[in-house]
């Protein structure tokens, strides 16, 4: 028999740490994280939860060194993306409260995933999948995404400029494309059963400003007597209630008044219908005959102190970026009041909207709606883009063109109605 050619030699297993020197856990069944640990039983510590094996490998490195070892190492402090979105939020983003609290909602609800997780261990391609993730897996919508995107990339350009990461590593990443979504606006007829709803009602001015002129609910329920001209028949939208999320010691500011629009679009005259500047007048007179010997009740003054208490206490804590912006709603002034005199708050605002549509037999849809309903209804009137866009406060002709100019399923309702009504 002839020589065998031998064979070389198997390769050798890497060697296993030693039980209780470090290792994974299984990934955490709500979202697939992992996290690595050392030791066993009570003495066990843990990582922090990574969204990838490699990262939470990577964090083991550390806990499983020998205590002599680890003390001669300098270790920069761990920077998470919670502590550079909190960072951001605080000390740079330039935005009202109400959208800082939509900016931490969003945050809490759909980054939490990567909020644990170390900006300077944070991969572009972890972040891609998360994205992915929301997108296919979640079924979010592309809006939702693409805030979640701004927040994240605000609160990494701040551990850049910080020092806490080497590059923002939410630049460059394209968000997953979704189908473009509809715009939810009333038909022609709802919107007449709805305009029929409204009259004799206490707030029939209040809910016409949204549903023909497209007035934001805080835009209409934040207006002021001195913004309106009854001589020149024109209203100056310039202010708004806003319900703020932001809280000081556990207790949330509430609804607070802001002396601004949006934006700067947002602020806009108008020139509503000769029908809705009467109605605006009988209820001036009306709402000056409710005001005739009326004071106060003591819990309404205590409630007013306590939030103009918490509103100074969140300004000197730097929660609101322009906080000279802000204040307790007024005493007096605001066009559209309850009967003691309070501002109407955004969910008694909802709730009437709410019985306006039980009363004229429509489905519940959100007050919102209303205004959605207003810009299709001028464009299908044949009313120019320009100046519609101007009427709602868009920040641009093309945004306009490109949220209402697609709505298909409405204007098709309303090119129908205006055929049939046409000689």
């Amino acid at each position: 028999m002839g020589d065998k050619t031998p064979r070389a030699p198997r390769p050798q297993k890497p060697e296993r740490r030693a039980r209780g020197t470090g290792g994974l856990s299984k990934p955490r069944a709500k979202d697939g994280h992992v996290r690595g640990y050392k030791g066993t039983g009570a003495a066990r510590k843990y990582t922090a939860w990574y969204p990838t094996k490699t990262l939470a490998d990577h964090a083991i490195a550390f806990i499983v060194m020998d205590d002599e070892v680890r003390e001669e190492i300098a270790v920069p402090p761990v920077h998470t993306v919670r502590n550079a979105i909190d960072g951001w939020l605080t000390h740079e983003a330039d935005i009202t409260s109400a959208t800082r609290g939509g900016y931490e909602q969003s945050a809490r609800h759909y980054l939490i995933g990567l909020l644990d997780t170390d900006v300077a261990l944070l991969q572009r391609e972890t972040v891609n999948e998360y994205y992915q993730d929301m997108s296919r897996k979640k079924n979010l919508s592309q809006s939702t995404i693409n805030q979640a995107h701004s927040v994240l990339k605000g609160g990494l350009s701040y551990a850049h400029d910080n020092g806490w990461a080497k590059s923002n590593v939410a630049y460059g990443i394209k968000i997953p494309a979704a189908p473009k979504e509809k715009v939810e606006a009333l038909k022609p007829n709802e919107r007449g059963l709805m305009l029929a709803a409204f009259v004799d009602h206490r707030y029939e001015a209040r809910f016409r400003l949204a549903l023909i002129w497209g007035l934001r609910p805080g835009e209409a329920t934040g207006l002021t007597w001195e913004r309106i001209d009854f001589v020149r028949g024109t209203i100056e939208i310039a202010a708004q209630l806003q319900r703020s999320r932001i809280t000081v010691n556990g207790e949330p500011l509430g609804t607070i008044y802001r002396a601004s629009t949006k934006s700067t679009a947002g602020a806009r005259t108008i020139w509503p219908d000769a029908q809705t500047m009467h109605l605006l007048e009988l209820w001036k007179d009306a709402q000056a005959a409710e005001m005739i010997d009326r004071e106060l009740a003591p819990f309404q003054i205590q409630q007013r102190a306590q939030q103009a208490a918490r509103l100074a206490a969140a300004k000197d804590l730097g929660l609101l970026v322009s906080p000279g912006l802000y204040s307790v709603p007024p005493a007096d002034g605001l066009v559209f009041t309850l009967a003691n005199g309070d501002p109407i708050l955004p969910r008694w605002d909802a709730d009437m909207w709410t019985a306006l549509c039980n009363r004229a037999g429509i489905k519940h849809v959100r007050l919102y709606v209303a205004r959605h309903t207003a810009i299709n209804h001028m464009l299908i009137s044949g009313a120019p883009l320009a100046s519609v866009s101007v009427a709602a406060g868009h920040h641009s002709q093309a945004f306009t063109e490109r949220v209402y100019g697609g709505n298909r399923d409405v204007i098709g309702d309303g090119l129908a109605a205006f055929v049939s009504e046409s000689p």
